[in-house]
């Protein structure tokens, strides 16, 4: 008999390549780095407890260590990633270990996305649907919703999208075959859901309705054979929700406390509030700046289609839009996603939402057939050129500069000046034409290969011939050895040439919003160029002084930071390479967490009491563990070592590029002078450059910080 490769492993495939060539791999927000430390420490300290991080939310167990509150179903499977990328990160001894395991762990979310739209193929065609219709209900999916973006980072939406899916999927199939097989998956995939978000609970009565109505002895049924399909359906359930029960209890005490109710935000069931509705839903449904139809214009097909459906699959329809319709509601109480792209929290039910349109290029013939598959190529057309902004303009790169939720409107504007995220496309000062990495063109290559494939299977009608469960693993094991090639090859080999790449198109894009008097968020973009080191860097400086005044004052030179005092494996040197200004940066590094430390020390420097001074200047970290940190000291005293007073004005950890800082300091009445200390007492780098004490007078105001622009398009 005839074989072929299965649609769905083509679809997969597809999918994985494009959205790993949008993938960011890096972390963005507070959200995404709780789930990533939680992998690396189950891999490096096979613990789940996370060490201390300035930017997270604490959540405090018994034990009095930090917990994540995310379930264990959305930080687990993040494990194995990171675990490979440690495992190749031994091979390229990179300044940041945690660049290679980023960027693994980065792969998760455009993998679970890409089995979220091969499955709709199945599920498309267990509703009836042609293949054809299935085909395009997953690509519009794919390509044309809000689900693409969102594949890039590590936020937990797309792994409950996959499960609300296989959810959906195996509880139909079990109405439609009666096989127990059906039934003990359509239990697990629940379970699972619940057990990556324990809010998605609000769906098990609809879930248990349509299960059980089934079991209704319309044919005599035996009661025992009934019950025995039960247990097979509720026991993985129970065992997935149970497991997540005792984490919560033995880090909280509290069955029912995933690590908030204890915490100052409260019982979270106080943020689902009746009165939050009518805003909400209006947002989500009218508002230009969060619209689920504007982030995803296919989901407007969404009505007629599931009435179209319910002519041929009444409860599936039910359950379809049931369960979307439920969880619609139940996140309309809390949030329209806030500071993130969209309406973050309806991402999970976009497949179930894009599902019914299939049935609408299924069930109708001449000119209403050609009229609906018209709509999904128009609305699919311009979800698609939406998704494009989305996946080349950084949320939180948006946020930082313009200090509020960045919207469709806010993105084209960034677009349009070159404000790109992105680890394949770049733009540089030398060229009008966009950069493209090697790795992106591989990639969109296969992409290409595997669409024409799809296409060819659906126009010679290849529906009779068996899939080939062989072949399909073949061609699975290719795409996984092309893919993690070519992302060796031209993503991690050379990866600080990749960043400096990414940093150059910030210094571009600083440059048009200079060109259009957009001051503000040029002086920001120029800031973000120094996250790496990159050619214009002078350039970038020049332009965020003259951007930025800088007050006048004393130069602490290297020559002032003479005084070491350092024990352990430590080294303390002048970096000529990695400097802001022409004498070099003092650079410091801790090459052992274990009593290691380094601390440079300035001369004693005269001030006047009661005064007011700024201390300014820009500094780098890199790789500086979590469980300490890097900081800059005033120490003062009356000159007599009488009247001491001292404190840290400013601590990092962690790895962040070149940074400017800005701190007032009001002298005590008795201060005569001042020292100023530069330390790190952990593992890891810190470099520290241009230096300066300065004291403000009417004659000489303090410096000009940068602040956020809000700059209002409409």
């Amino acid at each position: 008999m005839k074989t072929r490769i299965s649609t769905s492993v083509l679809l997969f495939l597809f999918f994985f390549f494009v959205y790993a060539t949008t993938m960011t791999g890096q972390i963005s927000f507070g959200d995404e780095a709780e789930r990533f430390l939680t992998a690396q420490s189950l891999v490096e300290r096979h613990d789940l407890a996370i060490q201390f991080d300035q930017t997270l939310h604490q959540h405090i167990g018994l034990d009095g260590r930090n917990y994540s509150f995310y379930e264990l179903g959305s930080t687990l499977p993040l494990a194995p990633f990171y675990a490979v990328g440690a495992t190749i990160a031994n091979f390229f001894p990179f300044e940041d270990p945690l660049w290679v395991p980023l960027l693994f762990t980065g792969l998760f979310n455009p993998i679970v996305t890409a089995l979220t739209g091969a499955m709709l193929y199945p599920l498309a065609l267990a509703l009836g649907n042609t293949r054809r219709a299935a085909v395009v209900t997953a690509l519009l999916f794919g390509l044309s919703t809000i689900a693409l973006p969102y594949s890039r980072a590590l936020e937990r939406e797309p792994i409950l999208a996959l499960f609300l899916v296989l959810s959906i999927y195996t509880s139909i199939r079990f109405r439609q075959t009666h096989e127990t097989k059906w039934l003990w998956l359509a239990g697990t995939t629940l379970g699972y859901l619940f057990f990556a978000k324990i809010a998605n609970v609000i769906v098990f009565p609809l879930f248990a309705f349509y299960i059980m109505a089934d079991f209704i002895p319309v044919n005599k049924t035996p009661i025992v054979k009934s019950l025995f399909r039960l247990a097979a359906w509720a026991i993985p359930i129970g065992v997935l929700v149970g497991t997540q029960a005792w984490y919560n209890y033995i880090r909280y005490g509290n069955f029912a406390d995933i690590g908030l109710i204890g915490e100052t935000w409260g019982n979270p069931v106080n943020f689902f509030n009746l009165s939050n509705l009518p805003t909400v839903l209006s947002s989500v449904l009218f508002s230009p700046v969060k619209s689920i139809f504007i982030y995803s214009p296919p989901l407007l097909l969404f009505i007629p289609g599931i009435f179209t459906l319910a002519k041929t699959h009444r409860s599936a329809a039910w359950l379809i839009a049931s369960v979307a319709g439920t969880i619609f509601l139940f996140y309309s109480l809390y949030s329209d996603g806030g500071g993130w792209w969209g309406p973050k929290y309806l991402v999970a039910i976009t497949p179930l939402a894009v599902l019914p349109l299939g049935s609408l290029l299924t069930r109708f013939v001449g000119l209403e057939k050609r009229f609906w598959y018209s709509l999904a190529f128009a609305t699919g057309l311009g979800g698609f050129f939406v998704q494009i902004i989305a996946v080349l303009i950084g949320n939180r790169e948006y946020a930082d500069i313009e200090a509020k939720a960045i919207d469709l409107a806010g993105a084209f504007d960034f677009f349009r000046h070159g404000a790109i995220n992105s680890l394949v496309f770049y733009l540089s000062p030398t060229s009008q034409l966009v950069q493209v990495n090697t790795y992106a063109i591989v990639t969109t290559i296969s992409a290409v290969i595997l669409f024409a494939w799809i296409i060819s299977q659906i126009r010679h009608n290849e529906n009779a011939a068996r899939a080939s469960i062989q072949g399909g693993l073949v061609v699975l094991a290719l795409g996984f050895l092309v893919q993690a090639t070519a992302l060796v090859i031209w993503v991690i080999a050379p990866y600080p040439q990749v960043l400096t790449a990414k940093v150059t198109t910030n210094f571009v894009s600083g440059n048009l919003f200079r060109a259009d008097q957009r001051y503000c968020e040029a002086t920001l973009m120029y800031i973000a160029a120094l996250n790496r080191d990159m050619p214009y860097a002078d350039q970038a400086v020049a332009q965020i002084d003259q951007l930025l005044p800088r007050t006048h004052g004393r130069s602490i030179t290297l020559d002032n930071l003479t005084q070491l005092e350092t024990t352990g494996d430590v080294a303390v040197s002048i970096d000529s390479e990695n400097t802001l200004s022409k004498e070099g940066a003092l650079k410091l590094n801790v090459r052992d967490k274990n009593n290691s430390a380094a601390t440079a020390v300035s001369d004693f420097m005269r001030v006047q009491g009661n005064s007011t001074y700024e201390l300014s200047g820009w500094i780098k970290s890199t790789a500086i563990s979590k469980d300490g940190s890097a900081f800059v000291n005033v120490y003062e005293d009356d000159g007599k070592w009488g009247n001491r007073r001292s404190g840290d004005i400013l601590t990092t950890n962690g790895s962040s590029s070149w940074r400017p800082f800005w701190s007032k300091i009001k002298t005590l009445s008795s201060a005569r002078r001042i020292v100023i200390k530069v330390g790190l007492g952990t593992q890891g780098t810190v470099s520290i450059d241009r230096l300066q004490l300065a004291e403000i007078t009417t004659d000489n105001p303090e410096s000009k910080t940068p602040q956020p622009c809000q700059t209002r398009l409409y």
